[in-house]
């Protein structure tokens, strides 16, 4: 399964507006009412878009489908005709639904979206419930033919409510196909991934599927260099690993025969990092809960890039929630990768995982599309122990070690298999700064201040206390929907109560206001910053071991050099509306 966007050149089979079969019973099994024998001819029959509580449906249903004690669902059919399935070579679908939908054809299933449960059951709510602007994205998937069969073929939906208070249910769809006689052509990427000092993941998605090879070089010179994998694939993955630490590469993608898809140009450039052990600059920037795929996130990402001018970052993470509603593949397309195309094939990309992307993904199989979009590393390949697991893991970079927590899918548990490797990722003798980054935060007093699944209890207690032994430097989440800084703070013990009178430094942090904090044997800053996409106006913003507070749109930025961190919050008019540094000078031997 696959979802993107760009390509309109494919053969409609249903066109949006169709008339489909449509029924509120709950049956259990897919494969008998959406498969092909199933007689529906006792079914409502209408076109699309169905559903209630809009105003504008062409086939409006009865609300009673949203008030039963099993009925969650709406049942859809459509039948339609395909001469030789042999010479299709993928199905495109755009679909429109609110809130989640499981898409059948002949009885298989080929995708769902904001909806979770294995086994698949009509008892099931979608996973969350849609805000309106959602409610009528056009979402498209890539999907393989298999299931197509010569003459009648059916296309089912199993549209799902979230929540029967919320009296509105909506669904839309369009199925075509694609063949070989459509242009080879790149749909999503490249976009780069797990770097290191000798190497890079390339990864892209192309309409059809063909072999996977990377040409690169360094720029201005010809690209005689080449990478690949072997097989036909639509979803491609390469990893170059003989490269040059501290270097400029280009790199271009072709086909099987040596035709170019992309790159080759300036803006296919990319620069490995430096071995570890230098005292910087480093630069890393942060973006939390951006996954709005609006003007805000846009205003956000060029309020950076206005600050930043030509001095890119090194280290660019997504701090979770980076595709809303639920992380879906088709939540990436719009919220990830038609956002930010350009920087993407140019800046290595470091993710972690929110509670919305949680919704459909399993880290303990790891399964689910935060799996199938990422490529972080497992083995130590960018710095620190093995995790074994994508969804944590370590980067080395200069003279300071970044830890990626996953606080949305794994257990906190002292044993857990991530809490102990955590253990092992803080012990960084070689790093003068460590920095750990997740999307909840331990502390807040934001939108989530009361955030019962991971606010309190094991996560708190459990990862403040490993977090506090390792002497952290810097701790950085999303979540939140806000900007929140605290001060300078010492051990409390995992005791919220405590956190008050753990602080080391009462002042703002900030060398042109009350001076920077100096470090000695302890102290650590949080960061919560959540507004890269929405701002929320819940939570009281008071929370005593905070020393800035602000509802407003941003990311947030950090230059480290030797002894010294700097963090900018930075607007989304490229100003910097909170700043703090963090000393250990001089530097322990």
């Amino acid at each position: 399964m696959a979802a993107c966007g760009g390509e309109r050149d494919a053969d409609v089979l249903v066109p949006f507006g169709a008339r489909w079969r449509i029924a509120d019973t709950s049956l259990e099994e897919p494969a008998v009412w959406a498969g092909l024998a199933f007689d529906d001819g006792a079914w409502l029959e209408g076109p699309a878009p169905f559903g209630f509580g809009d105003g504008d449906e062409r086939t409006l249903l009865s609300h009673d489908l949203a008030s039963g004690d099993d009925d969650w669902v709406t049942l859809a059919r459509h039948g339609f005709h395909v001469d030789d399935p042999s010479r299709i070579e993928g199905l495109r679908i755009r679909v429109i639904h609110d809130d989640g939908a499981v898409v059948f054809l002949n009885g298989r299933e080929l995708f769902r979206s904001n909806v979770r449960g294995v086994p698949l059951s009509p008892q099931f709510p979608a996973a969350t419930s849609l805000p309106p602007e959602w409610e009528r994205r056009v979402l498209e998937f890539r999907v393989p033919p298999e299931a197509l069969r010569p003459g009648r073929n059916v296309i089912a939906a199993q549209v799902h409510q979230a929540w029967r208070e919320r009296l509105d249910l909506r669904f839309d769809l369009e199925l075509a196909v694609l063949t070989a006689e459509h242009p080879l052509r790149v749909l999503r990427g490249p976009w780069l991934q797990s770097a290191s000092p000798n190497r890079v993941t390339v990864r892209w998605r192309t309409n059809r599927p063909t072999e996977s090879r990377v040409l690169y070089g360094r720029p201005a010179q010809p690209l005689e260099r080449e990478a690949g994998s072997p097989g036909a694939t639509r979803e491609h993955e390469v990893v170059i690993d003989d490269l040059e630490p501290d270097t400029r590469y280009a790199y271009a993608i072709v086909d099987a025969t040596g035709v170019r898809l992309a790159g080759g140009d300036g803006e296919h450039i990319f620069t490995t990092p430096p071995l570890p052990g230098s005292h910087g600059p480093l630069r890393i920037w942060a973006l939390g809960d951006s996954g709005t795929a609006d003007d805000n996130a846009r205003a956000v990402r060029d309020g950076f890039l206005a600050f930043a001018g030509d001095r890119p970052p090194d280290v660019w993470i997504l701090l979770g929630d980076n595709a809303y509603p639920t992380g879906s593949d088709a939540d990436h397309q719009v919220a990830v990768f038609e956002m930010y195309p350009e920087l993407l094939r140019r800046w290595p990309v470091w993710p972690v995982l929110g509670n919305h992307g949680a919704n459909l993904t399993d880290t303990r199989t790891e399964t689910g599309p935060f799996y199938d979009v990422w490529s972080n590393p497992t083995g130590g390949e960018a710095g620190g122990p093995p995790s074994g697991n994508e969804a944590y893991y370590a980067i080395d970079r200069a003279n300071v070690r970044l830890v990626a927590v996953d606080s949305a899918g794994s257990r906190f548990g002292q044993n857990s298999p991530m809490m102990r490797w955590l253990g092992e990722a803080l012990d960084a003798p070689d790093a003068d700064w460590v920095i750990v980054y997740l999307h909840h935060p331990p502390i807040s007093g934001g939108t989530h201040e009361e955030d019962p699944e991971r606010r309190t209890g094991r996560f708190q207690v459990n990862l403040m206390q490993r977090l506090e032994a390792a002497d952290v430097d810097l701790v950085l989440a999303g979540h939140s929907h806000s900007y929140e800084r605290s001060k300078l703070l010492g051990r409390s013990g995992g005791d919220p109560q405590r956190l008050a009178q753990s602080v080391l430094d009462g002042g703002d942090g900030d060398p042109e206001g009350d001076g920077a904090y100096r470090k000695t044997d302890q102290g650590t800053v949080f960061v919560v910053a959540g507004s890269g996409g929405q701002v929320g106006h819940e939570g009281r913003l008071e929370h005593p071991a905070m020393a800035v507070s602000l509802r407003q749109l941003g990311s947030f930025v950090i230059d480290v050099e030797g002894c010294r961190l700097d963090g900018r919050f930075v607007a989304v008019d490229g100003g910097v509306a909170d700043r703090f540094r963090l000393e250990k000078c001089p530097l322990p031997d």
